[in-house]
């Protein structure tokens, strides 16, 4: 038993072997040997199996790219695409724009001092109570009030800052076209926070350093005397500014030439002066009996209350002991209680505290879902590309199949011809002829080839004409018909088939990955168009990709305003000297210059650092040219923002000095007097008018005189004297800082001029020999400057911050390695394309042969039958009398009955059964074996059935997206496109900067009425100033700034914000000052002119009874005409409407906006709009897939169904053979 199975295995082995040497697909081809159809058959499995190969690796090698679209996704489903697809995906926002504040919040939390008791009004009040003449000018008693208000103001500055801040930034827009993933959406929140964070900390930083460096620099008068006092010396009836004096780790240190001078504040036991008797005012000598009795740690005293605050820490109000020590002498702080707890470090200056903005945290909260939901998009588009796609190999091969199937078919018999000529060549070459039969019979071959060639073109055209591809049809001529139609339409066909394909335009959707740098841009050169390469780090740092650097004026890096070099020349024991003298004054002048440079210098650090730290932001990467032209337009605006912000801040602290007549130290603005009453004298400033001109520096700010030296004689120490010797570029004015912005550097860049000041060092009096390194100063060169020139001021010099030009670079190679792109894609439209050609028309050709194989003979046959029948009804007349009448029901009958006949008698396998591996089918029965072809070909019928149905629908319902160019849009074209395909409508600006100019128009239409009115003329003005008034009506300041100045308490020239007391001996004939005290119902004055603008309204100027009093009070002769009530104004009621919110509103009664949409559209220019839509798949489209598919599916089907019924019945077969087989007996068992 066990020897029989593996001789049975060896027969059915043999028997495979020889069905498969057997199987003939030729065997209908009469005229063909059999051994030429076998070879034929075996032709055609090699290459159909080699064709089959090749199809099936292709198939699966070729990536197919698949476009999905989600409708109305959630956030959980985009969250998931975002992860699958983050390269793909694609959901238009429906709302492009969202406000920050919607999606995103802060709540701050500040230091405890800023929400302490230490800021509350009782407790700066009970502070501000003490008199502060009773305590020497070094006591913490003096300034602790102004600490403690400086305090409060830097709280309420800083919040108001950041709640400002976060106004305008919430009220900014969040703009995305795309809905953003959470990574990219965390990445910008946090580009966004942190410039958020780093402008309000560097405006911050920048103003109040500002502040103290213009109010020192200016030498302005503290009333608190921390600076400089006033000594009235009654022998001469003269005033001395003296400078205050500090030890600072034991060194004097001088307020005179050092704003920075401080100690340890501490309280101490004042005692009163002393001062010796002498007959002139340089031998005074003066004494202070004074005793430290507590020092309070961390605390620090100073020139200027802010200066010494910065440099102090809170450490010891973290104390309830600390506190209550300084509770005994400064009794006001048993109102306050101890700080809580901060996660700064107790010993942390208010510089730091300030720096950080006093806070703690900013608590800020994102909602992404809130995001999402705003923005809201109505669909999700993302698409993958895929390999080894077993539905897209399968339809390929079906549809590639009938074509190549019968490419085959029909060039297998040429190549047996083509081998058996080949053969018999072979054979006649190897015979040995003589010579003479071989040229007799090139000469008969020759003489016969025209003879040959009119016989091959005969039988040709015989063949042609009785060529029958259809032999089963029972009629031949039926057979030859068609295969004429057939070929006909066949030719036709493929001509139009092949024209069709020539010029479609295929879009092929290529991917590059890792491209370099190089690679890209011959990317972008070729297929700027379509070309996407996303980047995988969405932000890259300004700091990174450009370069900014500034070239400052020559004079900020000279010896000029070195300490160590020219600054020394002002060393030295000078004699006392005019007020006015270059000696005396140049020393401010050149460290103002000093410090201007320097301010310069640190705003554009400044600013470059926030706008180093700033993000480049790009979700793909951005081409070259508008990488630099976005580069440029960013260099651009950083530059004038840089520019603005100094000077917006410069001119703002130099008007409110100006306008408000605060004191300086060198008398420039304003010199002090007395009157004498019956029992003390009364001190007072008032106005400098020793300019050119008589000019007042009470009514303007632009009065100068010549600067230079003088001498020192009585008659040239007045006010009103004129320089001995002038220094050319050189002026004098109000204020230091003016006197500087008026001169020029002329004398500077003359050597001989610059000979001039150090010769007349020593002009009329006896000095220190100048020191070398001043001596050999070196002039400033011309040449050097790029803009400006020896003439020109140093107003029109701080206007550009010292800088003289920019170097400025862009790198776009650090940009595109940074934004590191891991594939670049990129689509491209191609005709006449000879593989999509010869694929098409493969996969187009057996579907159509099949179908002229099936609907040409039936057409051709129906055709006849009409033919004939038509013309046998006109050649036979059929009589009346052998009329039949048949009932309709009874043909109906018939017909259907046929019908059904037919049906069950369909038969496609007629050729086949030869084939079949059955033994049993070939001996069969020939009833079984057609039974059997109309069972397969009802089977094939079914599947068939199924499966065109499922072509059907899915090319029915599959969509489709196709891309749109249109080149050069207009206006129209451009919205009617937005009205329909909003979604995906993209048309890039050939012009990416345009001027908001160009298309928006802000204009005031008009002002408040006073703005143009009497009460804002200089003349007005000049009837004021007869009593020394503020100009109030042209002042337009900052009242954080303001606030700052009050709380340094600098002297204001009105008396308006602290009194002169009368000196004594008693008080070693110091200037003494106390506070003006004020009730605040009604007021128009106030401590300074500002806060009484603000407070006051503009009710007397409608008022013509008012008025009247008003100049009758004047002494004046001018009938002042009222404001007219009965003009539209939007500030109402004019009783309540203070001139503070008219500051605040900019006096503009309306503004006048208008946007010009076609304007913004022809200075944008789009080049190009590319849009894509959606849609169902076109009937060309459905037809060219069904008879594409129709060939292989009709051919692939047609073998699968007959050869899987022959292992069926081949199967069942065998079981049957199993069950009836007889199984021997053993009798001895």
């Amino acid at each position: 038993m066990a020897e029989t199975i593996p001789h049975d295995r060896i027969n059915r082995f043999k028997q495979l072997r020889d069905y498969i040497r057997k199987i003939n697909l030729f065997d209908d081809a009469e005229t063909t040997s059999v051994i030429d159809q076998l070879l034929a058959t075996r032709i055609v499995i090699f290459l159909m199996t080699i064709a089959l190969i090749i199809i099936i690796t292709w198939a699966s090698l070729t990536i197919q790219t698949h476009s999905v679209t989600i409708q109305s996704p959630s956030e959980t489903i985009f969250k998931q695409l975002s992860v699958q697809y983050p390269n793909t995906l694609s959901c238009r926002c429906t709302q492009t724009s969202i406000h920050h504040h919607k999606f995103l919040s802060f709540h701050p939390q500040y230091h405890p001092i800023c929400t302490s008791q230490f800021l509350n009004h009782s407790f700066i009040s009970a502070l501000s109570n003490m008199n502060i003449n009773e305590y020497y000018m070094q006591d913490y008693r003096i300034t602790v009030s102004s600490h403690f208000q400086l305090l409060k103001l830097l709280c309420e500055t800083i919040k108001q800052m950041i709640d400002d801040s976060l106004f305008i930034f919430n009220s900014k827009y969040f703009t995305t076209t795309q809905v953003l993933s959470t990574e990219k959406f965390e990445a910008q929140i946090d580009q966004l926070m942190k410039q958020l964070k780093s402008t309000i900390m560097t405006d911050m930083k920048h103003t109040s350093d500002y502040l103290g460096l213009i109010i020192f620099q200016n030498g302005i008068l503290s009333a608190l005397r921390t600076n400089h006092f006033i000594r009235y010396i009654p022998i001469s009836d003269t005033y001395f500014h003296f400078p205050n004096e500090y030890k600072s780790l034991g060194a004097e240190c001088s307020c005179d030439t050092n704003a920075a001078c401080m100690s340890q504040a501490e309280l101490y036991n004042f005692q009163g002066y002393s001062i010796s008797n002498s007959s002139t005012a340089d031998k005074y000598v003066f004494a202070f009996y004074i005793s430290r009795i507590l020092t309070i740690p961390g605390m620090m005293v100073g020139c200027s209350p802010y200066s010494s605050l910065l440099q102090s820490s809170l450490a010891c109000f973290y104390s309830q002991s600390c506190i209550q020590r300084i509770q005994i002498f400064i009794h006001g702080f048993s109102l306050v209680s101890p700080l809580s707890s901060s996660h700064f470090q107790l010993d942390a200056t208010v510089e730091h505290l300030l720096n950080e903005l006093f806070i703690e945290s900013w608590n800020e909260k994102r909602n992404f879902s809130a995001y999402f939901d705003l923005c809201s998009p109505l669909s999700c588009t993302y698409s993958y590309d895929r390999r080894f796609n077993l539905f897209y190999m399968i339809v390929t091969i079906i549809s590639v199949f009938g074509g190549v199937q019968m490419t085959v078919f029909l060039i297998a018999p040429f190549i047996v011809k083509i081998i058996r000529r080949c053969q018999k060549c072979k054979r006649q070459c190897n015979k040995n002829d003589n010579l003479s039969i071989e040229t007799e019979l090139e000469t008969n071959s020759y003489q016969s080839l025209k003879d040959r060639l009119m016989s091959f073109v005969n039988k040709m055209k015989m063949k042609l004409l009785t060529l029958n591809m259809f032999p089963y049809l029972s009629d031949i001529t039926d057979g030859i018909y068609s295969t004429r139609v057939y070929l006909l339409s066949f030719v036709v066909g493929i001509t139009i088939l092949v024209f069709y394909a020539s010029i479609s335009v295929q879009i092929r959707s290529i991917t590059v990955y890792q491209p370099s740098l190089n690679k890209y841009e011959r990317l972008y050169r070729r297929y700027s168009r379509t070309l996407v390469c996303p980047c995988t780090r969405l932000s890259v740092s300004y700091s990174s990709i450009i370069d900014i650097v500034p070239h400052y004026h020559q004079v900020c890096s000279s010896d000029f305003i070195k300490d160590d070099a020219w600054l020394l020349y002002f060393t030295g024991h000078f004699p006392f000297l005019n007020n006015f003298d270059f000696r005396f004054m140049g020393m401010g002048w050149f460290s103002l210059l000093q410090t201007l440079c320097r301010m310069s210098n640190e705003t554009v650090t400044n600013e470059l650092l926030v706008f180093n730290d700033m993000q480049f932001i790009s979700s793909q990467v951005v081409p070259n040219d508008l990488f630099d032209i976005q580069a440029s337009a960013l260099i651009h605006q950083f530059q004038q923002q840089t520019v603005d912000s100094f000077l917006g801040l410069f001119e703002l602290v130099r008007a409110l000095i100006q306008l408000n007549q605060f004191v300086v130290v060198r008398n420039t603005n304003a010199r002090i007097y007395h009157s004498n009453t019956a029992n003390n004298k009364t001190h007072y400033f008032q106005s400098t008018t020793s300019y050119d001109n008589d000019c007042s520096c009470g009514k303007s700010t632009s009065c100068t005189r010549p600067q230079g030296f003088y001498c020192m004689e009585i008659n040239c120490k007045t006010y009103l004297s004129k320089p001995n010797e002038t220094i050319s570029g050189m002026v004098l004015s109000c204020l230091p800082v003016d006197s500087l912005l008026s001169s020029s550097l002329q004398c500077f860049y003359n050597a001989s001029c610059l000979k001039m000041i150090i010769r007349e060092r020593s002009f009329r009096i006896n000095v220190s020999k100048i020191d070398p390194r001043a001596a050999n100063i070196t002039p400033l060169n011309p040449k050097s400057n790029r803009r400006s020139s020896p003439n020109t001021t140093l107003d029109n010099i701080v206007s550009q911050l010292f800088i003289e030009d920019w170097t400025n670079t862009t790198n776009f190679s650090s940009y595109y390695h940074q934004c590191a792109p891991d594939q670049c894609t990129y689509t491209y439209e191609q005709r006449f394309n000879r593989v999509y050609i010869t694929a098409t028309v493969f996969e187009i050709v057996g579907g159509l042969s099949v179908a002229l194989n099936i609907f040409v003979p039936l057409l051709v046959i129906l055709l006849r039958r009409i033919y004939h029948i038509c013309r046998r009804r006109h050649l036979v007349q059929v009589p009346t009398e052998v009329t039949v009448e048949t009932s309709i029901g009874r043909k109906l009958s018939l017909r259907v009955a046929r019908i059904q006949h037919s049906l069950r008698k369909m038969n496609f396998y007629k050729k086949i059964s030869k084939n079949c591996p059955s033994e049993q089918l070939q001996t069969a029965d020939q009833i079984l074996v057609i039974q059997r072809q109309q069972i397969a070909t009802r089977f094939y019928i079914i599947f068939f059935l199924i499966a065109l149905l499922v072509i059907i629908i899915f090319t029915t319902l599959h969509l489709h997206t196709h891309p749109i160019t249109i080149s050069s849009p207009t206006l129209s074209t451009f919205e009617s496109l937005q009205d329909q395909y909003s979604s995906s409508l993209s048309c890039p600006c050939s012009q990416i900067s345009i001027n908001y100019s160009t298309f928006v128009t802000v204009k005031t239409r008009n002002y408040h009425q006073v703005c143009s009115s009497y009460f804002t003329k200089p003349q007005f003005i000049s009837l004021l100033w007869g009593s020394d008034e503020a100009s109030e009506f042209r002042m337009n300041l900052d009242r954080k700034i303001l606030k700052m100045l009050r709380a340094n308490q600098l002297q204001s020239m009105f008396l308006t914000n602290w009194n002169l007391r009368s000196s004594t001996p008693e008080d070693a004939y110091l200037i003494l000052s106390s506070p003006v005290l004020y009730n605040e119902s009604g007021l128009v004055i106030g401590c300074l002119p500002v806060y009484g603008l603000r407070l006051s309204t503009l009710e007397c100027f409608y008022n013509s009874t008012c008025l009247q009093r008003l100049a009758t009070f004047l002494n004046s002769s001018y009938v002042l005409s009222p404001l007219n009530i009965s003009l539209y104004s939007r500030f109402i009621p004019i009783s309540l409407t203070t001139v503070g919110t008219l500051i605040d509103e900019l006096f503009i009664e309306t503004w006048y906006n208008t946007s010009n949409y076609s304007s913004y559209f022809s200075s944008c220019a789009p080049l190009t709009c590319h849009y894509s839509y959606v849609k169902r798949n076109s009937i060309l489209y459905m037809i060219t897939t069904y008879v594409g598919l129709f060939g292989g599916l009709t051919v692939g089907l047609k073998y699968a169904v007959w050869y899987g019924l022959c292992l069926y019945w081949k199967v069942r077969q065998l079981c049957t053979n199993v069950r009836n087989r007889v199984e021997p007996v053993n009798d001895n068992g």
